[in-house]
């Protein structure tokens, strides 16, 4: 997330730069607010609470701060209504437990932002009930669209769309 941050402020596509790095002895992972499945998200915070393990906690905070860095990416677009596409904690996996997409949500909402959701796992009635937002599929009805997970059935709905995109702007195949 952090290299993903210099990337866009340094002008340089993310995506390219990660394909040409990575081979077998390089890995760069992908950027988002959600890293990982439980593992990185939750299970560093048993080490963090019990040991002094510096790095792994500054990795958590570096990941945690996508959600500020995305909607400071929304304000300065001046976006009203934000469609948050991708709302569980993983891609194609029903669960929302752990998802970053409650954190980003609400920060969004507290900041006057009129927030939506997509994510085909979830009918309109679970979006509303889990998430608290409106399940929106019209992505020309919003100011922007924050990819929060890789929903592959997306990428191509999401052509000629990417000027809306804040953040990360690439549904990247696992």
């Amino acid at each position: 997330n952090e290299l993903f941050k210099a990337a866009e402020a340094f002008g340089v596509d993310f995506w390219e730069m990660r394909e040409h790095a990575n081979h077998p002895f390089c890995n760069i992972h992908e950027a988002g607010i959600g890293v990982g499945g439980h593992c990185i998200p939750v299970y560093p915070w048993f080490l963090i609470k019990s040991y002094n393990v510096p790095l792994i906690k500054q990795a958590r905070k570096t990941n945690d701060s996508m959600v500020g860095y995305l909607v400071k990416k929304a304000k300065e677009r001046n976006a009203k209504k934000i469609l948050l596409v991708g709302l569980a904690y993983r891609e194609n996996v029903k669960e929302a437990t752990h998802s970053r997409s409650f954190a980003l949500i609400k920060k969004l909402q507290k900041e006057g932002f009129e927030v939506f959701g997509l994510d085909p796992m979830y009918t309109a009635e679970e979006t509303k009930k889990i998430f608290g937002i409106i399940r929106n599929e019209d992505f020309s009805s919003v100011d922007a669209i924050i990819l929060a997970n890789k929903n592959k059935e997306y990428t191509q709905k999401l052509e000629g769309y990417e000027e809306k995109i804040i953040g990360v702007k690439k549904i990247c195949p696992s």
